[in-house]
């Protein structure tokens, strides 16, 4: 009987331990991939608007995204500093990557892309564009795997305007 409990106690304990070890690793996981997710995104941001503003300098009058949500709708964007600065071409980007289904890995059902101040308020997990004239700063919170706060950011011009000068 004695024999049969003991069996019964080692195993139970076997068993929780595993689960401990279970949960750490989907929890190591989980971060991870709202971490990896968060880079994505930031760098999603930054080769669409580089490889947008490359389509303008070779000589191309716009740029052209299809939106598969929209039934695969055009969304043609002119390249012209005139008709859209850089403020405009950035919101417009943001509104094709957002309805491609990028989303805050923290907040699904936010989108992972917004304008707004160097200052403002920010979600974990979303992606800030910071626009001055023709710099634009990307930045992306997130926590670290000791669940502080971090963020990746970068700094890019719109080279549109050094054509202009």
């Amino acid at each position: 009987m004695l024999k049969i409990f003991l069996f019964r106690v080692v195993l139970i304990l076997t068993l929780l331990v595993s689960l401990t070890f279970i949960y750490y690793d989907f929890k190591e996981h989980n971060i991870n991939t709202k971490l990896q997710t968060v880079k994505f995104n930031h760098e999603s941001i930054i080769r669409l608007f580089n490889s947008s503003m490359h389509i303008c300098h070779l000589g191309e009058k716009e740029i052209q995204l299809k939106i598969s949500d929209l039934n695969n709708k055009l969304n043609k964007i002119s390249c012209s500093i005139i008709e859209n600065d850089t403020a405009e071409i950035i919101e417009k980007l943001i509104f094709y990557l957002n309805s491609e289904n990028f989303k805050n890995p923290y907040f699904i059902n936010s989108e992972a892309f917004h304008t707004g101040l160097e200052n403002d308020e920010q979600k974990i997990g979303s992606t800030k564009i910071i626009i001055n004239e023709n710099r634009i700063i990307v930045k992306s919170m997130y926590y670290n795997d000791k669940e502080k706060i971090q963020q990746f950011r970068n700094s890019i011009t719109d080279k549109r305007f050094a054509n202009s000068e």
